[in-house]
């Protein structure tokens, strides 16, 4: 008559609870014959998953009671995204926030879910929730509105009609780089336009909604509205 195996115990590496893409090592006490609750059959298996995970061993055809069940948690990481509006606006609720101005100057005491820049610039924000932290891209501050075929002197830059039909003319005092990010601050078109003349650009593209016009001019970074109405 063959014995009946010790039940085996869990001795995990690392902690049980994690953020996701995370992993914690369980290993069982058996060196051999472990039958885990997932199906693996290795002294040690890698959890990435949230679960609760027991391990047997089966010697000379007889099996031990499962072990004491080890739960795995996995927390959601956040919303890593931020709306760009009157203020920019981190998308996860309910979590600490600290931002900067891009690319890591820290902003002290500005740790609510929204920021109200004072000064041209990108930023980015810190999202915690349940011991995880991700970092939003760095977006631009909105500084101002261009209406229809209306021309701001400080920018030098027209742009019409706006709201546009899938089509817009740029017009600039001078050669510049453009770039139309959405409402995450995401880039969804880049172009050059040239210096005093009649730059048509296609829009077809882009769907309905709002976009930002994002340029560098004399080294300072400018933000003016766009809307893409069909």
């Amino acid at each position: 008559m063959n014995a009946i195996p010790a039940t085996p115990t869990i001795t995990a590496t690392g902690a049980s609870t994690f953020c996701a893409g995370g992993s914690v090592v369980l290993t069982s006490s058996s060196a051999t014959g472990n039958v885990w609750s997932n199906g693996a059959t290795t002294q040690s298996i890698t959890v990435k998953d949230v679960g609760s995970y027991t391990v047997a061993v089966t010697t000379n055809g007889c099996t031990s009671a499962s072990s004491t069940v080890t739960k795995v948690t996995v927390n959601t990481l956040p919303i890593a995204t931020v709306t760009i509006g009157n203020v920019l606006t981190a998308n996860q609720t309910g979590a600490t926030y600290q931002w900067y101005n891009c690319p890591d100057k820290l902003l002290v005491g500005e740790v609510s879910q929204t920021l109200s820049p004072t000064t041209i610039g990108e930023f980015k924000v810190d999202i915690t929730l349940n011991g995880c932290k991700v970092t939003s891209s760095c977006v631009s501050m909105i500084v101002t509105s261009v209406d229809n075929n209306t021309t701001l002197s400080n920018l030098q830059i027209k742009v019409y009609p706006n709201p546009s039909n899938g089509y817009s003319i740029f017009e600039s005092e001078n050669d510049e780089e453009i770039t139309i990010i959405n409402s995450f601050g995401q880039t969804v078109k880049a172009f050059n336009i040239k210096a005093k003349t009649i730059n048509n650009v296609n829009l077809e593209e882009l769907s309905e909604g709002t976009y930002f016009i994002k340029r560098a001019f004399n080294s300072t970074l400018n933000i003016q509205k766009l809307v893409i109405s069909k």
